[in-house]
Formats: structure tokens, sequence, C-alpha cells
């Protein structure tokens, strides 16, 4: 063929291709938004089970997901398999597998943002695994039993193994890790450390590929342990002291005051774990989440926490109110958290039930700043704060007090923030300035959604943050 018949194709193609190339990848975000808003709408937001005391919420995905996780498993177990003996053996190989992302990780709060995941979608993996694990070990053991008449010492070491799992199970029921919940993570804890030495004793030493699965689950946890540990000490600034916290409010609300050494960067939505080993006999093995409370553009040096306090380490934070409110040495990890973005959004809808208002507190500070920098220009901010816990109790006057102030704050800066709270002790509706709200009753949400949907139009965008 003639060079110039090679040059003309080239530059040809090469003029197309740029040609369709943006169109191309236009067509490929059109179609992958549509993909994702018809998953949400079908798959990621109906429920199969709703919102439950101690069960659910289950979506259609959540459902999808273990269905096809365990149909995988099945597949593997069940494939070509010439007897039970053989099934017995791959179902523990994979169990060795579903193992990995167990005792890979080091904290539930840094692997789920090693990960860029949510800690729900995070303890929703390490769920799936846990479950997965104890059918095939289950399978497993009672292959074992029924093919063979006396148990030797090493499967008595893998019965101990499935009897422990069933322990990890049935202590991580809802109800009960609700309710004694520092208990549960020292005894999900504890167990787990023992369930995996018994699978040491019980595999043989030559077993190649329990020596690769053990080999992969301690380079990830070893790797996860040192970045964790470099992390800390560089947020926490031990080398001049360290962070302190000073707890002050009541029995009812506590207001947790982290003073930090080196000046730190959250976003709206992002929690603390905190330590504080000075406060009971037991406090040096309990850390607990707190969401943040406040939020600053510039990297701040405190960092405020509001918390109502149950059993546990927030028991003894209020009982330690009482005795003093001097400052405590306390180590803390974090942020963590995934960042939800606030642009591109015509209308933003802040629902909050009780002391929810305060994980709401952020976002309402972020946009109101933004606003007053004219980062976004003209949206439209709707606050709807149910003022009674979930129960109908109501609320703590510190509370309303707390949130009272950052509400004026964001009023006076944005003008496009309404508020309306709802309360039950109303006896008639008050409207000040047409911009607060005060009614009576819980939020009829529906009627909320169908307000603002007349007020974004066709072609904007809402979104609907909810505590």
């Amino acid at each position: 063929m003639d060079i110039t018949y090679i040059y003309c194709i080239a530059v040809g193609g090469l003029v197309a291709l740029i040609g369709l190339v943006p169109r191309l990848i236009s067509i490929a975000k059109r179609v992958w938004r549509t993909i994702l808003v018809a998953s949400a709408k079908h798959l990621a937001l109906p429920y199969v089970v709703g919102r439950h005391r101690h069960l659910g919420p289950w979506t259609r995905l959540d459902v999808l997901i273990w269905v096809a996780f365990f149909a995988t498993n099945l597949f593997c177990v069940a494939m070509h398999v010439s007897s039970w003996s053989e099934a017995g053996r791959r179902a523990a190989s994979l169990c060795l597998v579903n193992m990995i992302p167990l005792y890979g990780g080091t904290h539930v709060a840094h692997m789920a943002d090693t990960l860029g995941v949510s800690r729900r979608t995070y303890l929703q993996i390490h769920r799936i695994a846990g479950v997965a694990t104890l059918v095939a070990a289950t399978f497993h053991v009672c292959v074992m039993l029924v093919a063979r008449e006396s148990i030797s010492s090493e499967n008595r070491h893998s019965l101990m193994a499935l009897i422990v799992f069933g322990i990890i199970a049935i202590t991580s029921f809802p109800p009960l890790r609700k309710y004694w919940y520092e208990s549960f993570l020292r005894i999900h804890q504890l167990s787990s450390i023992v369930a995996f030495l018994s699978l040491l004793w019980h595999v043989p030493s030559g077993n190649t590929f329990f020596v690769i699965c053990q080999t992969i689950t301690a380079a990830i946890f070893l790797i996860a342990l040192i970045a964790q540990v470099a992390v800390m000490v560089y947020r926490n600034d031990l080398y001049h002291g360290g962070p302190t916290v000073r707890i002050g409010g009541s029995k009812e609300l506590l207001q947790i005051d982290l003073e930090l050494r080196k000046p730190l960067r959250t976003e709206p939505g992002q929690y603390v774990n905190l330590w504080i080993p000075s406060l009971s006999t037991w406090s040096f093995a309990q850390s607990h989440p707190f969401a943040v409370a406040s939020w600053s553009e510039a990297p701040a040096s405190h960092l405020r926490l509001v918390v109502k306090p149950f059993n546990g380490l927030t028991r003894k934070m209020a009982e330690s109110v009482e005795q003093s409110t001097r400052p405590r040495r306390a180590l803390f990890s974090g942020p963590h958290g995934k960042k939800i973005s606030l642009a591109g959004y015509s209308n933003v809808v802040m629902i909050a039930t009780g002391l929810g208002i305060f994980a709401q507190l952020p976002y309402l500070q972020k946009l109101a700043h933004c606003e007053g920098r004219r980062q976004r220009h003209g949206q439209r901010i709707h606050v709807v704060w149910y003022m009674s816990s979930n129960s109908g109790a109501p609320m703590p006057d510190s509370a309303y007090d707390i949130a009272k102030d950052v509400i004026n704050d964001a009023l006076g800066k944005n003008h496009n923030i309404y508020t309306s709270f709802y309360k039950h002790s109303l006896s008639k509706d008050e409207e000040y300035g047409g911009r607060v709200k005060l009614l009576h009753g819980p939020p009829p949400l529906g009627d909320i959604f169908d307000e603002e949907a007349r007020e974004l139009g066709k072609k904007g965008k809402m979104l609907v943050l909810r505590e």
C-alpha cells in the first residue's frame, strides 16, 4: 500500500477519534448515571426488612449481595465434587479464605477509610465473611464427624474453633450487642484469638494452602497496624504531650471538648474514636466512636463532641462530671468516615430527630460558610428537626441551647436557610420572619418532600441528609 494512503488513513482515524472520544465519554457518563439511578431506585432504596429496633434495615441490594456471595461459596464447594470428604475439604479451604478479611484488619474505622467505604459497608463485609466462615466450618466439622468414628486431638481443635465461632455469632446478635457493647467487644476479640489458635493446632503443619492464607492475613494485618499506629502518633503529637479532653454537661447530655496539639481538618459527618485511660479502672481497654459536632474551614485545634450517656464508657463519663471537670489525657484516631459532597444540589433537606441534630450541625455550618463566601449561591437549605427522641421523650434543654446558637449563626450568614422545628408540646404553630417555624407534632415528611420538589423544579437535584 502506498505510504500516502497509510498517512490518510492514520490522519482520518485520528481526527475521527478526536471527534468521537468526547461523545463516547459523554454517552458513557449518561449510561453510568442512568444505571446508578436505576440501581438506587430499585435495589439500594427499597427495603425488604424495614428499620427495626433489633434488625434491619435490609434493602434489596443487601439481600442480593448475601445471596450472590453464598451462591458463589456453594458453587465452589459442590462443583464437580466426587465425595463428601472432598466437599468437606473444599469447605475448609473456603473457611480459610473467608477468614482473611476477618483477621486482616486492625480497626473497623481504619479499614473502612483505607478501602474508601463507609463504616456500615465495611461492617456488612465483615458480617458476610463471618457468617460464611461459620457455615463453612460447620459443614466441614459435620462431614468430619460423619466420616470418622473417633475424634483425634487435631479434630478436637477444629470442634473447639467451631464452638468459639458459634459463641461469636450468638454474642453478635443485635440485642446483646447493643446493651452490653463493651463486654461484647472484648468477648468478640478474645474469642477470635482462641478460634485462630485452635485452627493453628488443627491444620497440619505441612498444609501449603493454609500457610499462604496465613501469610496473606499476617501481611495485611501488619501493614494496616503499622499505618494506623503511624497516623495516630503523628496526629496525636505525643512528643508534645498529646491531646486532652474536658468533659462537661450533665448526666442527660455530655459536652466533650477535645483539645489537640496539632490542628486537624474534619469534614461534616465524620467521627473520631476516643480513648481516655484515666476515666476508670478498665477504660484503658475501651475506646468509643463519637461524631464531631463542629466544623471550621481551617484545621481546628478544638473539636466539640456532644454525647447522650448510655452504658459502658459514656456512663463512666457522666459519672466523672460530678467528680471533676479537670482536663484528662486522651488519644484519638480519625477523623473517620466518607466525605459527602454538598456541591451540585439546588436543594438540601436536613432531617434530624432528637440529638441527631448535632450530626447535622457541621453540614449546616459548612453550607452557611460557603454561601457567605458566594461559593454556592442560591442553594436552598431546609432544616427539619423533630425535637424529641425516637421514643417520644423530650430533649434536654442544654441540647436545644447548643443547637440554637449554631442554627442562629447559620441563619445570619445564609438567607437561603429555612428551619422547621416540630414539637409535641406546642399548642399552636408559630412562624418568625418566614424562615423559622415552630410546628406541632412529628414532621409530615411526605408533604415536606412535595414542597421541596415544587421549589426544585424539573432540572435541579436534591440532597437529603437524615440522622
